[in-house]
């Protein structure tokens, strides 16, 4: 198993934060006991999602090096719709992770 974390923050004032969330969201989630969502996103399976002032974050498990592959390519693809018209890296500071624990809610 691999364990994925993406940390999200802007780089500049604005909503884009705050749409990212929402595009997650319009995939079916809920709440874990901790506080943080839980989202079932299509093609990649659970996604703990994380949110906290300035920062979102992302964690996932992947069984092999082609499904994360594909997981960087969907969250990839979630950012560039949450600003569209701009490129994600002019809207985001994307800091991708491989920790070497998986979250409770994951496992």
């Amino acid at each position: 198993m691999i364990a994925l974390s993406v940390t999200v923050r802007p780089t500049e004032p604005g909503h884009a934060l705050t749409l990212f969330g929402r595009s997650l969201r319009r995939f079916r989630h809920l709440r874990a006991r901790d506080g943080n969502i839980v989202v079932h996103v299509t093609s990649i399976g659970q996604v703990l999602l994380t949110e906290s002032s300035g920062q979102t974050q992302l964690d996932m498990v992947a069984p092999n090096e082609t499904v994360a592959a594909t997981m960087v390519e969907v969250v990839s693809r979630e950012l560039a719709l949450a600003t569209p018209g701009r490129a994600v890296d002019r809207s985001f500071s994307v800091e991708w992770n491989r920790p070497s624990v998986i979250p409770a809610p994951l496992r």
